[in-house]
């Protein structure tokens, strides 16, 4: 997983109170979000108000809603139950996530189980094939990742989540080299990209071939965390401060004894609806637990999850025998503990009204109705949500820096950490001529929307129809309501400075809304090397097919914001490397052209005419998990066969041959070389 994460980092991530909010990114869905020919914000206005449930549930979430997802699937903690299982010491760490770099929290093919420990959910992972890492949650949840994926930090309400390894065996102890300076280790660099914290560098570390020295920069805003295989030569970056640390010999030996846990017991059946509805995603502990889709409470088998109830009450030590006894609390008429839908969420203090006047959403008498204020104040203030950078992409109006009850929303642009400056990378001299220049198809997946192609990540064939077939026809209607595959003839050539590299392609970096979400995109990539096709070599497990599947960056112009932020200015200042003529030179702003060369639409690769709007009613299936085969048609049968794999990727090239004779019917795909 380490070599995914430093060459697909996360897209953006905006925090609210306590929930965050996910977005599809272009590198998870290769579905082009970034940039639409045609789109009005008319439609989704929204008011920045905190109050009523919203401060009931303390958080203030935007939800996408998808296809519902499968239900909760509630695990047999059998290897669990009353055991106390002995980990290493350094094995799990606290206060982290991982998420996949191509969005959700769990590997494809998995779901959500509750286990009654760390351990277990270690042991699930460790007997499911392609895991590699798994998180923990304060509610029991369990979820699974593998190579694409990366941690991210909790916050503070979530900071007793675990993280680990599916196996304890490669976990090592460190020792810092000194106090912390301006130094660190200049050698040649394994890895490096912002971390997650120290205890995320450390994983790295440990799960890296070869690593036995890490440096860290506690300084930035954004940690960053850099791996080599020796600290024989030092390198410093003035104003920041950073500790390097150095692997110890042996693997880490002490054990902490977990303790015992209870026996799982699932929820009751329930079919009453919970005091915020029943959708996931207005409960915290449902948010917290990786649930924010689709119904929790209950869900679609009528079953309420635990998180439906809040989160677990914290222990706390039996009272001493001596002393006086506590006196009962003086309750109000406004306590919490008066309203029994509140007590049911083992809210504290007054909610009848609250502190701030609003009756909370679990009062009697429901919340108090939300008013839009009014903003009294001058045009260019910060405190209006347009003048701030991601409020305004929400579509918020009105006041959220801070909002009317004086809370800054995690929205605002001074909620917004600085990246860490990353120590500029070591790089060989340019060549004296650019590369070659090669010619080949990409391809994406969209839906019917049109977008512009400025900033864009794509896909060889291979790639395309892997993530079809573990993503996108595995559902009713499709994801994202994807309907077509779109092919490109794209002609490139690297630059001097990269081919001097040995090396055709950068790294893949992911664009979302034609913006690189890629921390130091300018830093690491496009100053010292223009702007150069990306690549990265996919997961080519679980889906067989003939080659070797490839995802593509090709950055455009304005590369630093997002579409509706560019500018003429920006756009001069950063060009991209999309070439205004027909010839591709090489040059740092001239590395690629594209060319559309034609689509074919999924349903004629099924045969079923109107897939998303029809399969519902007609309970046609392009292709079940459960059994391996489709239902009214059998292109995606056998999802692990290599003849069948090889049949298709065959077919859908020999379709675009058909329909597109004007254009060459293959071309070989160029070899990744960027890793």
């Amino acid at each position: 997983w380490l070599k995914q994460y430093q060459i697909r980092p996360s897209g953006l991530s905006r925090t609210t109170d306590s929930a965050e909010v996910m977005d599809n990114s272009d590198a998870e869905s290769l579905l082009s979000t970034e940039e639409p020919q045609q789109r009005s914000f008319a439609s989704r206005k929204k008011v920045a108000v905190l109050g009523g449930a919203v401060l009931a549930l303390g958080a203030v979430a935007a939800v996408s809603l998808r296809a519902s997802p499968p239900p909760t699937v509630l695990a047999k903690p059998i290897d669990a139950i009353g055991l106390s299982v002995a980990v290493p010491e350094n094995c799990f760490k606290h206060g982290m996530y991982f998420a996949n770099f191509h969005g959700g929290h769990n590997m494809p093919g998995t779901f959500q189980t509750v286990e009654t420990s760390a351990a277990a959910c270690q042991a699930r992972c460790a007997a499911t094939d392609g895991c590699m890492h798994f998180t923990f949650w304060p509610s029991g949840g369990c979820l699974l990742t593998d190579t694409n994926s990366y941690l991210k930090p909790v916050s503070a309400a979530y900071s007793d989540a675990v993280v680990g390894p599916k196996t304890c065996d490669a976990t090592y102890d460190y020792q810092e080299e000194g106090a912390a300076s301006s130094e660190y280790c200049a050698d040649v660099a394994i890895f490096q990209s912002p971390s997650a914290g120290h205890f995320a560098c450390q994983m790295m570390c440990d799960a890296a071939e070869g690593c036995k020295y890490y440096s860290f920069w506690l300084t930035g805003g954004q940690n960053w965390c850099m791996l080599t295989a020796s600290c024989d030569t030092k390198g410093e970056q003035s104003g920041h401060s950073i500790q390097i640390w150095k692997r110890k010999v042996a693997n880490a030996t002490t054990t902490t004894e977990a303790p015992a846990v209870a026996v799982f017991v699932p929820p009751a059946a329930n079919v009453t609806a919970g005091t915020n509805g029943t959708t996931c995603s207005a409960y915290p502990a449902c948010v917290a637990a990786g649930i924010s889709q689709g119904d929790c409470c209950p869900n679609a088998d009528k079953v309420s999850l635990g998180c439906c109830n809040g989160f677990p009450p914290v222990p706390v030590a039996a009272a001493a025998a001596v002393g006086p006894a506590a006196q009962p609390e003086v309750l109000s008429n406004a306590s919490c503990t008066l309203a029994p839908d509140c007590a049911k969420l083992k809210l504290m203090g007054n909610c009848c009204p609250n502190d701030a006047g609003i009756s909370l959403g679990c009062c009697p008498g429901g919340a108090s109705p939300a008013t839009v204020p009014v903003p009294d104040v001058a045009a260019d203030s910060k405190a209006l949500c347009s003048n701030n950078e991601l409020c305004k992409e929400s579509a918020l109006e009105g006041l959220c820096c801070p909002n009317p009850a004086g809370v800054n929303l995690g929205c605002c642009d001074s909620e917004q950490s600085l990246e860490a400056a990353p120590p500029p990378p070591v790089l060989l001299p340019a060549a004296s001529t650019p590369g070659p220049l090669m010619t080949f198809y990409m391809y994406r997946v969209d839906n019917d929307q049109q977008y512009a192609l400025n900033g864009v990540n794509m896909a060889n064939l291979n790639g395309d129809t892997w993530y079809l077939h573990n993503e996108v026809v595995i559902s009713c209607p499709r994801k994202f309501g994807i309907t077509r595959l779109t092919r490109f003839k794209v002609s490139m050539r690297a630059t001097k400075e990269l081919y001097g590299q040995s090396k055709n392609f950068d790294s893949f970096v992911a664009f979302d809304k034609a913006k690189c979400t890629v921390p130091g995109c300018a830093e690491l990539h496009w100053k010292p090397l223009g702007y150069v096709v990306g690549c990265s070599p996919n997961d080519n497990t679980r889906v067989a097919l003939p080659g070797a599947p490839a995802w593509y960056s090709l950055p455009g112009t304005c590369p630093s914001k997002f579409y509706f932020q560019k500018t003429e200015t920006c756009n001069a200042a950063e060009p991209g490397g999309h070439c205004v003529g027909s010839e591709v030179t090489g040059e740092r702003d001239c590395t690629y052209t594209v060319e559309q060369a034609g689509e074919i639409r999924l349903d004629e690769l099924s045969g079923i005419a109107n897939y998303n709007e029809n399969c519902a009613t007609t309970g046609q299936r392009e292709y079940d998990e459960a059994t391996d085969k489709g239902v009214g048609t059998s292109f995606w049968n056998g999802k692990a066969d290599a003849a069948s794999g090889a049949a298709r990727v065959k077919h859908i090239e020999q379709l675009f041959a058909q329909k597109f004779p004007q254009w060459p019917a293959h071309l070989d795909d160029v070899p990744c070389d960027s890793v």
